[in-house]
This record gives C-alpha cells, sequence and structure tokens, in this order.
C-alpha cells in the first residue's frame, strides 16, 4: 500500500492530490474483496510481461504504466498495477473474457438492479435545487421532452463523467486539445460540472487532460508498455530530442501539449529510428506503417526532407549514439536495455502526436469525503457530492496508469455512496 500511494504521488505530477492518494491506496485492497466479493468481478489470471518477453495477452495482469521508468528510482518499487476483468457478453451475462468495461459495468448494474432502485432511464438532470438554506435538495430534469422535478431524500451525486466529448468546453478549457480523438462516451459532456458550478462548486485541474502518443501500437506491445520503437528517439521539429521514449504513452502529454511552443515545434514530432529497429518491430501484429513521414540514406537527408534545420538532427543523433554504445543516456536516462545506437540506415521518421485519446482530468472540487466544495467559502456543499471524472480526485497533470480512473471512480464513488446514506433525510 505504501508503495502504491508514493507511485500515485510521483507519478500524478504537480498538482497531484496527495490527500486522495492517500485515501485511493488504504483503500485499494478493501476495494479488491468488494469488486470480487460483492459485485462479482472476475480478475483474470496470470502477468503478460513487458518486451521482448514472451507476449501472454489473455493475462489479466500487465504493466500500462510509467512504473518501470527511471523518474521513479528511488521513490517507488517497479510493481505492474493494471489489471484487466472478464468482459460480459452485452445482455447475456455470460463471461466472455473480452477485454473491456463490461467486466466492471455489468455486475455493477446486477448489484444496483437487485437492489430494487427505481432508476429514470432517457432522464438527463439539467439543474441542481437549492433550498434557501444552500443546501442541495433535488434537481431538474428532462424525461423524454418533459420537465420533471426530482426530490432528494439525503443528497445528490452527480457522477457523469467528463467533458471531453463537449468540443465548446475542451476549446474553453483545454485548447490545446482541440481536434482530438475521445475517449469516452456520448454523456461526458460535461453536465454534472456546470450543475456544480450552477450552485457555487468550486472546480480543479479544469485545464489538465489525458492524450496518448499516436504512435503507441508502434512502440508497445499490446498492453503492455515496451518495444522496439522505444529504442528510437523522439525529436521535436528543430530535431531535438525532449523526453525518454520509454514512459507510458500517456506520460508525453504534459510534457507536449503544454509547451509554450507546441504549435510550432510539436504539432507534429517525430519518432526517429533506423533500419535495425524496423527489422525488430516487424514481428510484432500491432506494428502498422501508415505514421512513417520521410526516409532518408543518412540523418541528413532524413532531417533535410522532415524540414528540420540545418545540423540539428544530425547533432542530436550523433550526441545520442557517441554515449548509447555505452549503453547510457546521459540526459534522459532511459533504461539501458532500450538504449543503443541510431546508425544502421536507412533512417525513418514517424509522425507523432498526443492529440489522441482524450479524457478530462479536471472536474468538481472535492475532499476525500467525495463531498463538493463551495468557491467562496471553500466548506462542503452540504447534499451535495460528486465522484469520477465529473470530480478531481488523484490526478495532477500525470495519468498514474490506465485502470487509474475505474480505481479512483469506485473508490470515491463507494465513499459518496456510503456519505450520502448517513445523511439524514430533509423534511420537503
Amino acid at each position: 500500500v505504501e508503495n502504491y500511494y508514493k507511485f500515485l504521488v510521483a507519478a500524478g505530477g504537480p498538482g497531484v492530490s496527495e490527500d486522495h492518494c492517500r485515501v485511493l491506496a488504504d483503500k485499494s485492497l478493501d476495494l479488491h474483496d468488494w469488486l470480487v466479493n460483492t459485485l462479482g468481478v472476475v480478475f483474470k489470471p496470470g502477468y503478460n510481461p513487458p518486451w521482448p518477453q514472451e507476449a501472454n495477452y489473455e493475462a489479466g495482469l500487465a504493466c500500462t504504466g510509467d512504473e518501470y521508468n527511471r523518474d521513479y528510482e528511488g521513490i517507488a518499487e517497479a510493481v505492474p498495477h493494471s489489471h484487466w476483468v472478464e468482459g460480459f457478453e452485452t445482455g447475456e451475462g455470460v463471461l466472455t473474457g473480452s477485454k473491456n468495461g463490461s467486466g466492471f459495468f455489468q455486475p455493477l448494474k446486477n448489484a444496483v438492479e437487485a437492489l430494487g432502485p427505481e432508476v429514470f432511464y432517457e432522464t438527463r438532470a439539467r439543474q441542481l435545487v437549492m433550498d434557501a438554506s444552500g443546501r442541495v435538495v433535488g434537481v431538474v430534469a428532462s424525461e423524454k421532452g418533459k420537465e420533471v422535478t426530482i426530490k432528494a431524500s439525503k443528497a445528490v451525486i452527480l457522477s457523469t463523467g467528463g467533458f471531453a466529448k463537449n468540443e465548446e468546453m475542451v476549446h474553453q478549457y483545454c485548447p490545446y486539445a482541440d481536434g482530438s480523438f475521445v475517449i469516452g462516451t456520448p454523456g461526458d459532456m460535461g453536465d454534472g460540472i456546470r450543475m456544480g458550478q450552477g450552485v457555487g462548486a468550486d472546480t480543479r485541474h479544469m485545464n489538465f487532460a489525458y492524450g496518448q502518443l499516436s504512435t503507441s501500437t508502434w512502440m508497445y506491445r499490446h498492453s503492455v508498455v515496451g518495444g522496439p520503437l522505444i529504442s528510437g528517439i523522439l525529436v521535436n521539429q528543430r530535431g531535438l530530442r525532449f523526453i525518454s521514449e520509454d514512459h507510458y504513452s500517456g506520460s508525453y502529454y504534459a510534457q507536449v501539449v503544454r509547451n509554450p511552443y507546441y504549435y510550432t515545434d510539436y504539432n507534429p514530432f517525430y519518432m526517429v529510428y533506423d533500419s535495425a529497429i524496423l527489422e525488430e518491430m516487424l514481428p510484432i501484429a500491432e506494428v502498422k506503417p501508415e505514421n512513417v513521414v520521410a526516409t532518408g540514406n543518412t540523418v541528413a537527408e532524413l532531417a533535410e526532407s522532415l524540414g528540420m534545420p540545418k545540423g540539428s538532427l544530425e547533432a542530436t543523433l550523433e550526441y545520442y549514439n557517441k554515449y548509447a554504445s555505452e549503453g547510457e543516456d546521459p540526459v534522459w536516462k532511459k533504461a539501458a536495455q532500450w538504449v543503443k545506437p541510431i546508425a544502421t540506415p536507412p533512417f525513418y521518421a514517424m509522425k507523432a502526436t498526443t492529440l489522441n485519446g482524450l479524457f478530462t482530468f479536471g472536474g468538481l472540487k472535492i475532499n476525500t469525503d467525495a463531498q463538493v466544495i463551495h468557491a467562496l467559502t471553500q466548506k462542503p456543499i452540504p447534499g451535495l457530492y460528486s465522484a469520477g471524472r465529473n470530480a478531481s480526485d488523484i490526478f495532477g497533470t500525470g495519468y498514474q496508469a490506465s485502470g487509474a480512473s475505474i480505481a479512483s471512480c469506485y473508490t470515491f464513488g463507494r465513499i459518496a455512496g456510503a456519505k450520502a446514506a448517513a445523511e439524514t433525510p430533509w423534511d420537503a
């Protein structure tokens, strides 16, 4: 647990909430037991190790984060954190082994239906109702085109997702992400965040988001960090290397898109590699050649075809190769197994972008009890809770690993539910 906490804080980057990370880590074992023994979630056994070890695609455990990156040496022991669960066939409730969200959602849905609550489908909440004392007492919603008002017996929990599908909000808060491919559902319109703002809620990290490297299928074997292209180098349009290439595919986003020179230097940037690396890549099924934009028999030829400043890429590779021949990366400290000279012609460049797989980090400011905080008083708004990407919880500028959102949704969703259930009913 302590190792997990230290990794969450370090990988979360500037702005990370240490308090929320503490809660997530402390409750992680209990969450696993609850998912398995109460909901019936089935975690797939086995481990899929990083390349070049033999793949085990059916395994449930993998490293899909920065656990093995040298940024965390001396901070946290390298432990894989991402778990796949057995998926369900939609509508049938039969385990299929599919790696998708059904393995989490279907058991949750079954458990909710077994409790017998009244569920309003096709009903979109649009506004919170607050009484004269400042307590949230219900919602105004539209049900199949008709406006309805729904009373909350004890509290309202906002859990409507982020705002990645709302182009206006993305442009307002994360303009660098305009045009991204979006991960999410049509419901990720930011409605819950807007409703919270409507009753004075504070927000946090609204300009932070996730995007993954478009070359990730080249760099990583399926579901696992590690692949031949990590031995290449990422360079900007000036031919300058700017990061260690053995990061998780979601770790480049904060480094690139919020750079003041993003539109001139990093949109796009390039992965440079040679024919020796290409030979290692070809046997990997996920490798597809669509993004290769330039080739050259010399580095100078490659640089010229990319329109880079004279001598810049050549100097970058000359320096890199000098130390790579000794297995070292003195500038960015890439792990030694990925460091080798890029010197076998022809040379290749692949276009890369981080505008791929967008979802948003920002949302309503909550405390560790999942209570929504008022912008003026910085105190909890009575009767109002939030969880999931509707709220800002563990994340700073970085994403800790694939699955971190599901873990935080469940952790703070459970807290919100327990706290709301313990509230005293109010009288109409």
